[in-house]
């Protein structure tokens, strides 16, 4: 058995105004994987609002909508791992479907076939069971279920294919008071896994239909040569039609943001060890909305291009510092930022870290909203009382068009 358990208390202010929350989070896990052997995990939160903070405030987030004091059991399963037989694991309890657009936690169980076919080494998977929604008071009509096959047809592959249904039903503020909305989407996709030249290379490749018309295109693929001191990795996404009023699990932004327009972004990253105290790299990232799409929150066209250096036991021993030039250019508007840190551990115990980054849009995760030209600059340490306990501090400063907000954190985490 092992996991982690935090407490972190957190204050922020930003002119008048300021807040002051307790956070506690946990995961533990027992068992190994493996035939014929039982194993689990579990993990939660419980946010704790110290001076209350109400929902629509400055500081005020979704949780603060539920109350003072909001916990979520974020995931509690248990793994079946027969020895013999048709089944060749089962999963029982609050999990995560992978199957499912946008990764869905759901109460429910999750079946995957021993194999059918020897040569193909293809299983069937079955799944199906009540969503759980982060801040959704009531589950009433909602449901998933679904299933597919998966294939292993030569070495190092992996195809499949998954069908799921979708029912959500929910309240939202832009239909009449006591209204319902009710959805039911279906979704199939298709994935593609292969490792190739001696397991260098991997390709990754999705695509998925909603409501029979197409939905998405997901690729990545990395590469690493031979010499084991040079990477390249690269993604490509393509959304082809608008997100709207959909199911959660197929538009989780809906409720914020309204649509979601169809948009493709590409990007690819080079990194190089130059030495052993040396490495560098640099890459570029592209997005370009489409079909008329309109820019919004967490959808804009933008390039972006950087490069980052990372320099270790210099100029001191056990110290680490790394740089990133960034070059930002949203049609409209070019910025050029820097962003940096310099961490040192001094003895076996302490370890501190200084830095400032920069964000063109950041999400904040406190109170769930978009935040443009953030510079944050920060300070941290970690002082390990134990071999299983460290106290955490931390002090940040962020800049952005709202104004200065400085954050004060400090906690323990425990692992055992």
């Amino acid at each position: 058995m092992r996991g982690l358990a935090e407490m972190r208390f957190s204050w922020r202010a930003d002119g008048g105004q300021h807040d002051s929350d307790l956070r506690e989070r946990f995961w533990i896990s027992f068992g190994e994987g493996g035939k014929g052997r039982v194993s689990g995990y579990a993990a939660g939160f419980l946010t704790h609002d110290l001076d209350g903070t109400a929902y629509g405030d400055r500081f005020g987030g979704l949780a603060d909508a539920r109350g003072r004091t909001y916990g979520q059991l974020s995931a509690a399963y248990i793994d079946l791992r027969p020895e013999s037989g048709p089944l060749d694991a089962a999963r029982v309890g609050r999990q995560w479907f992978e199957e499912v657009p946008e990764l869905v936690r759901v109460d429910g169980v999750r079946l995957e076939s021993a194999a059918l076919t020897a040569g193909l080494d293809t299983r069937m998977i079955l799944f199906a069971g009540i969503p759980d929604h982060l801040y959704e008071s009531s589950r009433r009509g909602d449901r998933v279920y679904g299933g597919g096959l998966t294939a292993r047809p030569w070495r190092d592959a992996r195809l499949a294919a998954v069908f799921a249904r979708i029912h959500d039903t929910y309240q939202s503020r832009y239909v009449g008071a006591g209204e319902r909305v009710s959805r039911r989407d279906d979704c199939l996709r298709f994935s593609y896994r292969q490792l190739l030249l001696d397991r260098r290379f991997l390709w990754w490749s999705e695509y998925a239909l909603l409501e029979n018309e197409p939905r998405e295109l997901r690729l990545r693929a990395s590469y690493d040569l031979p010499s084991g001191k040079t990477s390249v990795s690269g993604h490509f996404t393509w959304v082809f039609s608008r997100l709207d009023a959909l199911s959660t699990e197929c538009d989780p932004y809906y409720s914020v943001l309204r649509s979601l327009y169809p948009y493709r972004e590409a990007g690819v990253l080079v990194r190089h060890d130059c030495a052993d105290w040396l490495d560098v790299g640099g890459g570029v990232s592209v997005r370009r909305l489409v079909n008329g799409g309109r820019v919004g929150p967490y959808n804009h066209e933008f390039e972006r291009y950087y490069v980052t250096a990372a320099l270790r036991e210099l100029p001191l021993p056990t110290s680490e510092f790394v740089a990133t030039a960034n070059c930002y250019d949203t049609g409209s508007d070019r910025t050029w930022a820097v962003e940096g840190s310099y961490a040192q551990r001094l003895g076996a115990s302490l370890r501190c870290e200084i830095g400032s980054g920069y964000s063109l849009w950041k999400e904040d995760r406190y109170d769930h909203r978009e935040r443009a030209d953030v510079r944050t600059f920060f300070l941290r340490a970690a002082y390990a009382v134990a071999k299983a306990a460290t106290l955490e501090a931390e002090y940040m400063l962020q800049r952005d068009e709202e104004g200065t907000t400085h954050r004060v954190e400090a906690g323990v985490k425990v692992r055992f």
